[in-house]
C-alpha cells in the first residue's frame, strides 16, 4: 500500500490540534486551529496552513514547507532550501535524505542540516477527530526526533510527537499533538 501523489487538504479545511509542550516547545495556546487557504509568496500560489502563531506556506505539488510567516503583517520568519517535507510516493520502508538550508529571515543567517526520514508504518490510529488510515513517518536532522502520522486522505498530519535535543539552539523540549477536530474530509 503505498500513496502516490501529495493531496492538498481542500481550501477552506480546518484542523484544530491539541498540544502538550514542554520546555522550548512550549506556546501559549495548548489548541491551535490551522485553517487552509491560498497565498502568493514569490510570485507562486500557495497553500497557506493559517493559524495564531505563523503561516506555513506549502507547495501545492507536494506538500514541502517552503516558508513560515508571522501571522501579523505576513513577514517571512523562515524558508526552506529546497522545501521540507516528505518525498513522494510514500510506502512502508522508505528512506531518504535530503540537504536544506533554513534562512532565519531577522538574522540574515543560514542553518544547514541534513533531514533523515523512514516511512516506519501504515497504521490506522483514532483521534478525537476521528479515526483515519495514516502512514507513520519518524524525522532525525541531529536537533529533532520526531514522529508524525501523516493522512494522505485530509493532506495534514493527525498525530505527532517532537522532541528537540538538549543542543537545540532553542533548548530541549517536547511537543504531542493530536488533531481533535476537522472540518471537512475528502
Amino acid at each position: 500500500q503505498r500513496a502516490e501523489h501529495y493531496l492538498p487538504p481542500p481550501l477552506g479545511a480546518s484542523f484544530t490540534i491539541a498540544r502538550a509542550d514542554t520546555g522550548s516547545h512550549r506556546v501559549p495556546a495548548t489548541q491551535v486551529v490551522f485553517t487552509i487557504a491560498q497565498q502568493t509568496w514569490q510570485q507562486r500560489t500557495l497553500i497557506a496552513v493559517e493559524s495564531v502563531d505563523a503561516i506555513v506556506l506549502l507547495d501545492p505539488a507536494d506538500g514541502h514547507w517552503l516558508a513560515q510567516l508571522a501571522p501579523a503583517g505576513r513577514r517571512p520568519v523562515y524558508s526552506w532550501d529546497p522545501g521540507w517535507g516528505w518525498e513522494w510516493p510514500l510506502e512502508v520502508g522508505k528512506t531518504w535524505t535530503r540537504q536544506h538550508v533554513m534562512a532565519h529571515h531577522a538574522t540574515g543567517l543560514p542553518f544547514r542540516f541534513t533531514a533523515r526520514w523512514r516511512v516506519e508504518a501504515r497504521e490506522q490510529i483514532t483521534v478525537p477527530a476521528g479515526t483515519f488510515d495514516t502512514f507513520r513517518l519518524a524525522y532525525s536532522d541531529g536537533y529533532n526526533e520526531d514522529t508524525y502520522w501523516f493522512s494522505a486522505e485530509l493532506g495534514w498530519y493527525v498525530k505527532a510527537r517532537l522532541k528537540r535535543a538538549g543542543w537545540h539552539p532553542l533548548g530541549p523540549g517536547t511537543s504531542e499533538r493530536q488533531m481533535i477536530a476537522q472540518t471537512i474530509r475528502k
